[in-house]
């Protein structure tokens, strides 16, 4: 399996070209994903994951492993392949999908293109109990992770869901998992301050 790839990245979209050694690597990204990356030059790093079928190999890149794992885990469901989980991943970043999967919301899963109201159902069945125990940072049980809250509260003060999502990645790097959410809002908050003077 290829982990993960470190390289040049050509193009950008959610079909994207990372050159690595050389090679062009194609990769299916979410659309999250593809608002997060860098502008084409710069170096990227992307954990991923090979599909092999008879019609040929599709590659799948992640900007952390625990999408990458959620990813994986959407597909364990029947009938859910690795378009409709990329559309999950599309819709939610994978902490507030976590969420969504945790609290049993199928309303808002019905939402996303290919997942249909039983689909919805089977996916929070087999996934609610097996989420805590695979990915880590995610809690048993139905409370919000601080980093969830903190992206409501960020938004809550006017910034997108896009932006709140990136600066918390950086404030959770810098503090670590034990951030609070009080803490992951001070520091996002500081932040951008600093991109807003800057």
């Amino acid at each position: 399996m290829i982990a993960h790839l470190r390289g040049t990245l050509l193009s950008s979209g959610e079909a994207i070209v990372l050159e690595v050694g050389g090679i062009g690597f194609a990769l299916q990204v979410s659309a999250r994903t593809a608002q997060k990356l860098p502008s084409p030059g710069s170096e990227v790093c992307l954990y991923t994951w090979l599909q092999v079928r008879q019609e040929g190999l599709s590659l799948y890149g992640f900007l952390e492993p625990e999408e990458r794992e959620l990813f994986l885990l959407l597909q364990e469901v029947n009938g859910l392949g690795p378009r409709a989980a990329l559309n999950l991943l599309s819709t939610f970043s994978w902490e507030r999908l976590a969420d969504v999967v945790r609290r049993g919301d199928v309303t808002a899963l019905v939402r996303v293109p290919g997942i249909g109201t039983k689909l919805a159902q089977r996916l929070v069945l087999e996934l609610k109990d097996k989420l805590w125990r695979r990915i880590p940072g995610i809690q048993q049980g139905g409370t919000a992770l601080p980093v969830e809250e903190a992206v409501a509260a960020l938004t809550a003060l006017g910034f997108s869901a896009v932006e709140a999502e990136a600066v918390l990645a950086r404030a959770r790097q810098a503090l670590g998992e034990q951030g609070t959410t009080a803490e992951l809002v001070a520091y996002s908050l500081k932040l951008l301050g600093q991109q807003g003077g800057s």
